[in-house]
């Protein structure tokens, strides 16, 4: 038997461009079904509803792939590796501009981004006999930098993300959450949010060191915190056949991406009666005492907690930069393997005069998912990924208590004629 039995180097090179960014979005359109007063009467006229880009053009992506395909033993063993680089130049994108112009954007061709990755195939005849197994595994590693923006601008900011020359696009955005002020001489020693924190309130840190906690401006303590890009994905699927049955089971998962768990912003809203995830009833507890100008303020602490929510005794000037202030707090390990179907089948074989062949077989769909993230029942989801929302693509990873992946139980006849 060969060891080598089949081996080739494939490389390729080529540019492709894009417009998908919808029809006529370089003319300034034009709506004509808005209404006018002029004194007491209403007139019917036109207005401009999009700002115009003669200079507007396709983007355009150069990429480059080198890769290997490698069998052994007969093909017993093929093996796949792939590497690929492309840059994208002239990138199509909705650039914001002051709302005085009275339009919210306008459509141009900004920047240049690097995407480059290292993908991994492996298939295996492992049993030959009446017992078949074939295994078949995969792992990706993609990586993406952003390379340049508009002219002047290094970085745009969404809601909870911020894209940054220099770094991958769409990165989580906001304070590093440190804990919790523990006791009076915690609260004393630690930078503190002015006229905002006290014992038992969130705790973040002081990255510039200028000694306090600020929020936007320009001694801003925010940072990038997070990725919700995966550092690998990866698939797995076994195949087993004896005889008249056949058994396949297959599954797949990513590692190291984490979501931003929005709904927290009202399922663990502090400050006031409503419904809440069950987390917070292990928030950190202080008792309050009058100081000497009168104020009431927490001195005592009752219980520390799980570390997860802090004290609500100090009402929302307080509780407040807990859920309105963008923190690691939001992030969750995002990282997960989900057996994604199991199918076994029995094949009948010829059924009288008519069908040739028949086929029954039961499945599973989203059989179990093996996850540490405690946001949601779902870890794949995203609630900005498809591109709408904020900033869409440079957006992902945002979990607004989306509606989680079903089981799917199937029963199946396939019939050949």
């Amino acid at each position: 038997m060969q060891k080598v039995s089949f081996a080739k180097i494939r490389a390729s090179y080529g540019l492709i461009g894009n417009n998908n960014i919808g029809n006529y979005t370089q003319y300034a359109l034009v709506n004509n079904t808005v209404n006018a007063v002029f004194g007491d009467n209403v007139a019917t006229g036109a207005a401009v509803t999009s700002l115009a880009n003669r200079n507007l053009s396709w983007e355009t992506t150069k990429q480059f792939d080198i890769g290997l395909d490698l069998g052994l033993f007969n093909d017993r063993i093929q093996f796949i590796y792939d590497f690929y680089n492309k840059r994208t130049t002239n990138l199509l994108y909705a650039v914001q501009v002051p709302q005085e112009s009275g339009f919210g954007n306008f459509y141009d061709n900004i920047g240049e981004i690097k995407l480059w990755g290292h993908e991994f195939s492996l298939t295996t005849r492992n049993l030959d006999g009446a017992l078949k197994w074939k295994t078949n595994a995969n792992i990706s590693f993609n990586r993406n930098k952003v390379m340049e923006l508009a002219p002047g601008i290094d970085r745009v900011y969404g809601s909870f993300h911020i894209t940054q020359v220099g770094q991958a696009f769409g990165q989580f955005y906001g304070l590093v959450k440190e804990g919790f002020y523990k006791n009076a001489d915690d609260l004393k020693n630690s930078p503190q949010a002015p006229g905002q924190s006290a014992i038992g309130t969130i705790k973040f840190k002081d990255v510039n060191g200028d000694g306090k906690i600020t929020y936007g401006g320009d001694k801003d303590d925010r940072t990038i915190i997070g990725n919700p890009f995966p550092k690998f994905t990866y698939g797995l699927t076994n195949e087993f056949s004896y005889k008249n049955w056949d058994l396949s089971i297959a599954g797949s998962g990513s590692h190291g991406n984490q979501l931003w768990v929005r709904h927290l912003y009202s399922t663990a809203n502090l400050d006031g009666v409503f419904n809440m995830v069950a987390g917070v009833k292990d928030r950190f507890r202080v008792q309050n005492a009058v100081d000497a100008d009168g104020k009431s303020v927490a001195t005592t602490v009752i219980s520390e907690g799980k570390g997860m929510f802090g004290a609500t005794n100090n009402g929302g000037t307080y509780t407040g930069i807990e859920r309105d202030w963008n923190s690691s707090h939001f992030l969750a390990d995002a990282s997960f393997f989900t057996i994604k179907n199991v199918t076994l089948g029995y094949g009948i074989g010829k059924v009288g005069n008519v069908f040739k062949s028949a086929r029954v077989y039961a499945s599973v769909q989203n059989v179990y998912v093996f996850t540490k993230y405690w946001g949601g029942p779902n870890p794949e989801t995203s609630a900005n990924g498809a591109g709408n929302g904020d900033g869409g693509n440079l957006s992902q990873g945002v979990d607004f208590s989306n509606y989680p992946v079903p089981r799917t139980w199937t029963l199946g006849v396939n019939l050949n004629f």
